[in-house]
């Protein structure tokens, strides 16, 4: 069953919401698969990408969450980016994870989601991150990852969407813009050490460490929720640059 044809005959209440799931994909994989508990509405990525249907079925998980904040239940959006790392065999590098054609809408959307309401947006990084996974990583609030997680950075100019501009963003003067180029893998710990990476866990543990966090920032959400929408506001995710950037 497609997630978005589910939530089309869905009355929306965080009530309502509570506890329920929607796979998206009646395919062979599941690409997305949203869970609404305890104040967040959490996104689990089990494939790498964004192809067309994924795009369409976040963009949709996005725009109904702007919705969810009116009896203040809705506090957090998590992007767990839960997919399998597969082994790649001899030296041909990966392929960067598909990016759909509407992707830069989604993105647009997603890392101006605390401007337009008071939503925290989370990434959880548990296996290996590139392309437009990284995009949106990126563009989070805040990020947590796994010991095992790794942040593949390509050189900046190489297909690299909206990495940089991020980067450059949430390095800020430390590194200055155009400073660090990229075309390296980061660990966790190395992301971390950047202030890129909040918190690393063992493998295993992000999710509980990630519960646990927000279990204690709920009780002061309004001071979290300005400092990062304070952050974005400084540093602003424009239609025009996204656009550009990705060449649509």
């Amino acid at each position: 069953m497609d997630l978005a044809p589910a939530l089309e005959h869905t009355q929306f209440s965080p009530s309502a919401l509570e506890a329920a799931r929607f796979p998206s994909l009646a395919t062979t994989k599941t690409a997305i698969e949203s869970v609404f508990a305890a104040g967040a509405l959490r996104i689990h990525k089990r494939s790498a990408g964004f192809d067309d249907r994924d795009v369409a079925a976040a963009i949709d998980i996005v725009e109904r969450a702007e919705g969810w904040v009116d009896d203040g239940s809705l506090k957090y959006l998590v992007l767990d980016f839960d997919h399998a790392s597969r082994p790649v065999h001899g030296p041909q590098p990966r392929p960067a994870p598909i990016k759909g054609a509407n992707f830069a809408v989604l993105l647009h959307a997603y890392a101006n989601l605390v401007v337009r309401v008071p939503v925290i947006s989370v990434a959880v990084a548990r296996t290996r991150i590139a392309g437009s996974d990284l995009e949106m990583a990126l563009s989070s609030n805040v990020i947590f990852a796994e010991e095992d997680a790794s942040f593949v950075l390509p050189r900046r100019g190489h297909g690299d969407g909206n990495v940089f501009s991020f980067l450059d963003s949430k390095l800020g003067p430390k590194f200055g813009p155009g400073a660090f180029d990229g075309g390296v893998t980061l660990t966790a710990h190395q992301m971390r050490e950047l202030r890129l990476v909040r918190d690393v866990f063992p493998p295993g543990e992000v999710a509980p460490g990630v519960d646990k966090w927000m279990a204690q920032t709920v009780r002061r959400h309004n001071a979290a929720y300005l400092v990062y929408r304070a952050q974005r506001v400084v540093a602003p995710v424009r239609w025009s640059e996204v656009t550009e950037i990705a060449g649509t």
